[in-house]
């Protein structure tokens, strides 16, 4: 048998390919099945990997996280809107809101009919209507001191420290001090202190 030969291509037509030989096809489907073991190739799983948390991290934020917190800015808004409202100056403060009180301390007097055997210790806190009204309380000072005294020299130590009877004690002496303001009036008479020896 003899040997074919080669013959030269002819012109125009594409020369065969060459046989494979068989250790290349071997190691061509070795290959393969190494690349079918993972899902990701080696180099590829350190970026993709971090390129699925992030985008997993982004897909939570934007869509639990972010909704959430705009709740939470809304509604912080919204109470922020309803305490401004509240603090609105010029507005009257409500009736159970006390006002700033003027603080009258250590009247010391002898009660009527105790022949001077008997004292009365008193401190008083004056609610004030107007806070401005306190500059013309503090420049009255010796005025408001020598009204209490002369209220509660004229009172016996009975009417002194009976609970029914102080209630008019108070009144008498938020009427005394108001007829003397000017620049406001009293709203509460408060005792802070009432000793009787």
């Amino acid at each position: 048998m003899a040997a074919k030969k080669k013959e030269p291509a002819k012109e125009g037509m594409p020369a065969p390919p060459p046989a494979k030989a068989p250790e290349a096809k071997a190691k061509k489907e070795g290959g393969k099945a190494q690349s079918k073991r993972g899902f990701i190739p080696g180099k590829l799983k350190i970026v993709a990997l971090p390129l699925i948390v992030a985008i997993i991290s982004y897909v939570v934020i934007t869509k639990v996280v972010s909704p959430k917190l705009e709740g939470a800015k809304v509604e912080l808004e919204k109470k922020k809107k309803v305490e401004m409202k509240e603090e609105q100056p010029g507005e009257k403060p409500k009736a159970d809101m006390i006002g700033q009180i003027y603080a009258i301390a250590d009247i010391i007097v002898n009660p009527a009919g105790s022949n001077g055997e008997r004292f009365v210790k008193v401190s008083i806190g004056l609610e004030m209507d107007d806070p401005k009204l306190g500059q013309e309380l503090t420049k009255r000072d010796v005025q408001l001191r020598d009204i209490l005294i002369g209220i509660f020299t004229s009172k016996t130590v009975e009417e002194v420290t009976n609970p029914a009877k102080r209630e008019n004690l108070r009144e008498e002496i938020r009427g005394k001090i108001n007829s003397l303001l000017v620049s406001g009036k009293i709203k509460n008479v408060y005792f802070t202190d009432l000793v009787i020896q």
